[in-house]
């Protein structure tokens, strides 16, 4: 595919013109569609949309004809509420390679991602769509749409050379157990499985999607809710689960493949430890229907050396665990050498979520915090905030401590001329060594 500039196609809405357009108020949602690129459509309900065709793409279906973009094959961001405070939802139509950079900019700037999937099985190259939310001013959530928009259209990268001479190498299994703190039945046709039921979660099923009435004709046996009817619980044995299983590819490295079984609450978290340890995450869904409590799976792919990867995945792991009193759920011990490693990996996480409270801040002040303010500014109001500026603080309930237990690091402006330069101090507490953990500003 030939790279191209995204094309942004909205429909305008029509204006009553003549001598009355000059009395007609200011359009409050005007700065929104100018950082996003074009106008949107204000709708009689008062919600704000902006649409973009993916035209950049010549796609085709089955028979090889051409899709035209109109069909669906677009993005929207639309905005309820005020612009001082807004809920914006949308999704995203991606290319494969696209996945990744779109994702990671949602999340840069507060945004939830709460579904990856398909809207079709003919097309040709395959589209993804990304759901997405969020609430705050209208402006920030706009520039991080924008951000994330601007991902598209980009040419896809090279695929990965496979080196001459390069054999499966099959990695320790039982050090992959030991990281993830769980054992796996002996490998079967080269694959190495492990699981984690959610025994902490309590989920059970809606009685109107489960009875059925006694009619002997099945036709009419249609769901139906009985007063006093049972709930089933949903076991780990019927899909409430997590799972990861790997792979010796022939390239010399390790595949994965998994699923993460989530809570909403803890959605945003584990896709961002996820993708802090380079794990492409490959669809956001749900399995079930009428459940108690909602929960979403994370399924992901990856590929590179084995221990790192099971490192990311067992911190993935442990922060959607929901173990009442903090219990450890798996029985088997970490590695004492991976300790540090799943530490490094919380850290990337935390400073994920430091960047994006930092986004906020700066939409609703109009810079970033100082040196002198620190990350204190996101839990205390800084003194010269200018009147007509809003602090919609606290952005954080606390200043949260890396791993280690010292202070994450902040300087602004950073040296390099970015907004700010974020990082911690790594494993052996001292700054300016290699073991340093940094997350990018400057946005």
């Amino acid at each position: 595919m030939k790279s191209s500039l995204v094309i942004w196609a909205v429909v305008v809405p029509s204006f009553a013109l003549g001598a009355a357009e000059a009395q007609e108020p200011a359009d409050p949602w005007r700065p929104i569609g100018e950082i996003l690129g074009k106008p949107g459509d204000l709708a009689k309900d008062g919600s704000y949309k902006v649409t973009i065709l993916r035209t950049d793409v010549a796609v085709k279906g089955r028979m090889g004809l051409p899709i035209p973009a109109a069909m669906g094959l677009n993005s929207y961001a639309a905005f309820v509420g005020t612009p001082e405070d807004a809920t914006a939802v949308g999704d995203t139509c991606c290319l494969e390679h696209e996945i990744d950079p779109v994702l990671d900019a949602l999340r840069a700037g507060g945004i939830e991602v709460v579904a990856l999937h398909n809207h079709m099985t003919i097309e040709s190259p395959r589209l993804f769509f990304m759901h997405f939310q969020g609430r705050g001013p209208a402006a920030a959530l706009a520039r991080t749409i924008r951000a994330c928009w601007n991902q598209l259209g980009k040419p896809a990268p090279p695929p990965p050379e496979i080196p001459v001479g390069a054999k499966a190498v099959e990695p320790d299994w039982k050090e992959v157990a030991k990281i993830l703190g769980r054992e796996g039945p002996p490998p079967k046709d080269g694959v190495y499985k492990v699981t984690l039921p959610r025994t902490d979660l309590e989920v059970h099923l809606s009685a109107a999607r489960c009875e059925f009435p006694p009619d002997p004709d099945p036709r009419k046996s249609l769901p139906v809710h009985f007063p006093g009817a049972s709930r089933p619980r949903l076991w780990p044995g019927v899909g409430l689960a997590c799972w990861a299983a790997f792979y010796a590819c022939p390239c010399g490295r390790t595949m994965v493949m998994g699923d993460t079984c989530v809570t909403l609450e803890k959605l945003s978290t584990v896709l961002d430890a996820l993708r802090s340890g380079g794990i492409h995450v490959t669809g956001i869904h749900n399995h079930f229907l009428g459940e108690s409590r909602q929960v979403m799976f994370v399924h992901f792919e990856a590929e590179g050396r084995a221990p790192e990867l099971a490192t990311t995945i067992r911190v993935a792991w442990e922060f959607c665990w929901e173990q009442p009193g903090g219990q450890n759920p798996w029985p088997t011990p970490r590695r004492v050498d991976r300790v540090e490693e799943m530490k490094i990996v919380r850290a990337r996480v935390a400073l994920l979520q430091i960047v994006s409270v930092l986004g906020l801040f700066r939409a609703d002040v109009g810079r970033s915090p100082t040196t002198g303010e620190g990350l204190s500014a996101l839990v205390t109001r800084p003194a010269d905030v200018p009147r007509h500026r809003t602090w919609n603080g606290p952005y954080l309930e606390v200043l949260p401590a890396d791993p280690w237990g010292n202070a994450y690091r902040y300087v602004s402006p950073a040296p390099d001329g970015k907004a700010y330069d974020l990082w911690s101090s790594g494993p052996d507490r001292e700054d300016g060594t290699p073991d340093d953990v940094r997350a990018a500003g400057g946005k």
